[in-house]
């Protein structure tokens, strides 16, 4: 490298010192970013600078020489750098490849605003991070862009029907009441009272997205417990008119849940939103259908075959006409369930891509064995190839031939199911089958294999729900067959690693052992469920699972046993003070008395 002239020098003078140097073009600049960092520059001869091709920037696992930066050679790394942090809204400078200043302080205020390490010092590994985030902040971009479609689409069609119109309001601004009292509602709690107190918690909730949640839970259990009136109140309260939609479907499901179809009914067609009435009405049809009110499953199921072509995507028509076919079944209509299902074999054939046609076969075979037809689900099934699609079927015709008492065919199906998970899940319930027919050594045999497939299931939370409902099967030998399973049923019980689910296993397990009078086992299972629900972290948590748990025992006719269980879901709830996880906590136990059947009324609990 030539030396320039002396004409070159220039006065440099950090820390207010004036110092002169022998410089090469660009070499104030790239001194300025090398010492810029440092309040002392160490002393250097010129010779320093000039001898051979000096390193004067490393950047990642890279460096560059003056040569190379006096070419102003653009650093692959450092452009792609440059272009992160431009489209992120921090680097103003030049889209070059070479690191100057601007870019270094840029990286900086990145790796801050990030948690990493403040270096100001471009790698592969930020770059990467960098790049991650702008793809991450694109997709966002788009998702809110979709948000504010949609909400702006639910927001008219609200407005164009003349009886949701008025559900559609500006921002209401609420502030609880201080100096209310819930004391004793807690004393002698009725839904009435636990739902007015959970709808002064909702009014404390700040954040708008977590008060329309809230709230969404709050109309369901309204409705559930016969307060209609205050339910559509409370659809007012909400601000996301997507939500609004959803409040108006959990309502008419809380009037089918109450037993008031009729109602059910009239509150659907209100929905705007063709899907979302749909859905409504399958609802309604099958809670009738699980209530034996034949008379409201069909109404429903008829009345979706009706809008079902409005809804425009053919596969989501398909799982309607199959669903409504199902039910239509169930309640004893044999001729509208052909028809349903000669819909949806119709538009298999003329309305569906091929992309989709898996997942539309799929669907057929489903509703063929959930219909008891598992030989025609299976003849369906020959066309479909994905496992995805497969698995549900295959379990479903297992399902099918052990609820028809058919155990070796029930077995074959199995064995084809290559998730363990699910295999697992069926042979609990062929367990269970074969228990009802009285083959307590093949459900032995049965529980065993299902254990073993158990013990392959990587994911925490999939283990933990097939455990449970191995534990269950036991205790199904245990009542039926021989009370010694009990013991199996409590040890599968402990395997359950999920908190919450190994705490609802448990309690139903105590539940059993005390319906079967026995008293010791009862106890000892009694002290573990304690146990498992002290390890629940969330109070919500806790008061959920009792919540379920004690309408789980009212629809086994266990009513002395739901309130225990409510009872221990109300000692929880009365502790929780975040206002969001109050309101919640608060509706549960609400629609958990209409579960108990008793709304309105005061509840059988003891002083304290």
């Amino acid at each position: 490298m030539k030396r320039r002239s002396a004409d070159c020098t220039r006065p440099w003078a950090p820390g207010g010192a004036a110092t002169k140097f022998f410089w090469a073009p660009g070499v104030f600049l790239l001194l300025g970013f090398v010492f810029g960092a440092s309040a002392e520059v160490p002393a250097a001869s010129p010779d320093t600078y000039f001898a051979g091709p000096v390193q004067v920037a490393v950047v990642g696992k890279e460096s560059r020489s003056i040569e190379q930066l006096q070419g102003r050679r653009a650093d692959p790394l450092i452009l792609r750098t440059q272009k992160a942090l431009t489209d992120a809204g921090i680097y103003k400078g030049p889209l070059d490849g070479v690191m100057d200043v601007e870019l270094r302080s840029a990286i900086r205020v990145y790796q801050k605003r990030n948690g990493l390490g403040v270096t100001g010092i471009a790698s592969e590994e930020l770059a990467i991070h960098l790049e991650t985030a702008s793809k991450v902040d694109v997709l966002l971009g788009r998702l809110d862009v979709v948000r504010k479609e949609r909400m702006a689409a639910a927001r008219q069609a609200l407005l164009s029907n003349p009886e949701t119109r008025h559900l559609v309001n500006v921002a209401i601004s609420e502030v609880a009441n201080p100096t209310r009292n819930p004391e004793p509602c807690f004393r002698r709690p009725t839904a009435l009272c636990l739902l007015t107190e959970t709808s002064e918690s909702a009014k404390a909730i700040h954040k708008t997205d977590r008060r329309d949640w809230a709230l969404g839970e709050i109309l369901a259990a309204q409705a559930k417990a016969g307060f209609t009136k205050d339910a559509m109140a409370t659809v007012r309260r909400i601000h996301d008119p997507r939500l609004i939609m959803v409040a108006l479907r959990k309502i008419a499901e809380g009037l089918a849940h109450s037993g008031r179809g009729e109602e059910a009914l009239a509150a659907s067609e209100i929905i705007p939103d063709v899907v979302k009435r749909a859905d409504a009405l399958i609802a309604i049809a099958t809670i009738g259908a699980a209530q034996e009110d034949v008379a409201s499953a069909r109404k429903a199921a008829l009345r979706l075959t009706q809008i079902i072509g409005e809804v425009e995507d053919p596969v989501r028509r398909i799982a309607y006409y199959t669903k409504s076919a199902t039910v239509l079944s169930r309640a004893g209509d044999a001729d509208s369930s052909r028809a349903a299902m000669r819909k949806a074999e119709d538009l298999l054939r003329v309305g569906v891509k091929r992309a989709q046609r898996g997942t539309a076969l799929r669907l057929l075979a489903a509703a063929r064995a959930a219909m008891g037809q598992p030989a025609e689900a299976l003849n369906v099934l020959k066309n479909v190839h994905g496992a995805a699609d497969r698995t549900p079927v295959l379990v479903a015709v297992a399902v099918a031939h052990a609820d028809a008492g058919q155990m070796e065919e029930a077995l074959d199906v199995t064995a084809d199911i290559t998730s363990d998970r699910y295999r697992a899940v069926t042979l609990s319930h062929i367990g269970i089958a074969q228990v009802k027919a009285g083959k307590g050594a093949d459900a032995w045999a049965t529980l065993a294999q299902a254990s073993e497939a158990a013990e392959t299931i990587k994911f925490p939370y999939a283990r933990s729900f097939t455990l449970s409902r191995i534990a269950i099967a036991f205790s199904e030998i245990a009542k039926a067959i021989d009370p010694r399973a009990f013991k199996d049923a409590v040890e599968t019980a402990r395997r359950i690693k999920d908190d919450q689910m190994r705490a609802h296993v448990l309690w139903t397990l105590w539940a059993e052992r005390n319906r079967e009078g026995d008293e010791a086992g009862a106890t000892r299972t009694e002290a573990l469920a304690r146990e498992a629900s002290a390890a629940i972290k969330s109070s919500l948590s806790r008061v959920w699972m009792f919540g379920d748990i004690s309408s789980s025992y009212v629809a086994a006719g266990e009513p002395n046993h739901a309130w225990t269980a409510f009872l221990n879901a109300l000692e929880v709830a009365e502790g929780v003070d975040n206002a969001w996880a109050r309101a919640r906590a608060l509706s549960k136990l609400a629609s958990t008395l209409a579960d108990l059947d008793r709304p309105g009324q005061e509840a059988a609990v003891p002083a304290k």
